[in-house]
């Protein structure tokens, strides 16, 4: 997979990752994000590519009460991914924009809605994210 890869679920969650090394200092607490949208998750890398989240699991053995105390304490994550094509710029944007409104208000915080829909428009060049 090459990166930076934008994961998307169409109940609303989206995150940029940068790098691979993403995957080593991942926030304990978002190895559930993550497992809640396994078969919805879709990572869009910038080589036109996407992949399905398959399985996640962590490298790290955490104790329960650091995971309900430090739930943004860094470990490492095991993923599982499936290589699913390739993708067009429609079909990027057609998750971008499922995402955003189903969203609940988590990825609006900074910037609205309309704000972001118009993003939709001018962050993908050639086809590819940017």
């Amino acid at each position: 997979m090459n990166y930076p890869v934008l994961a998307i679920a169409l109940s609303g969650f989206m995150q940029l990752l940068s790098s691979v090394e993403y995957w080593t200092a991942l926030p304990s607490g978002y190895i559930g994000i993550y497992r809640r949208n396994i078969d919805k998750l879709v990572l869009y890398s910038k080589d036109g590519q996407k992949w399905q989240l398959d399985d996640i699991s962590r490298v790290d053995n955490v104790s329960f009460f650091a995971r309900l105390f430090r739930p943004l304490s860094k470990i490492r994550a095991q993923v599982e991914l499936r290589h699913e094509g390739s993708y067009d710029v429609d079909e990027l944007r057609g998750a971008f924009r499922a995402a955003v409104e189903a969203d609940d208000d988590i990825l609006a915080q900074y910037y609205s809605h309309e704000q972001m829909y118009a993003l939709n428009h001018t962050g993908f060049r050639g086809g590819h994210l940017v």
